[in-house]
């Protein structure tokens, strides 16, 4: 099925997308659609395994950052969401956005 985006709009916005391993993930779907529809993005990859299939995808979509992230590293985590908002989000959404995402993430059960 293929995602009709002609009358939705996300010019303006960016988003962040994480989980693409390869050109078959959803994830990388989801990124396709995102952009098609406007979006900035900022496109993670796993680890230097993930980069050499991940990272050709994320630059023919121009996403604005590209960085290794595991989400159970909460290293990593904290560190691009840092970067994120240092670099990348609007100064006024760093107050909410960052903080609400980094709380969500601390929410999320982890998958056994």
């Amino acid at each position: 099925m293929l995602l009709e985006t002609s009358n939705t709009t996300l010019k303006g916005l960016k988003g962040l997308v994480v989980g693409i391993a390869n050109q078959h993930s959803i994830a990388w779907g989801c990124a396709e659609a995102f952009r098609a529809a406007g979006a900035e993005l900022a496109i993670t990859y796993l680890n230097a395994k993930a980069e050499p299939h991940v990272r050709p995808l994320a630059e023919g979509v121009d996403a604005t950052l590209i960085e290794a992230m595991d989400v159970e590293n909460d290293a990593e985590v904290g560190a691009l969401f840092e970067k994120i908002e240092k670099e990348w989000i609007d100064s006024l959404l760093k107050k909410y956005t960052v903080k609400i995402n980094q709380k969500a993430l601390k929410k999320i059960p982890a998958i056994e």
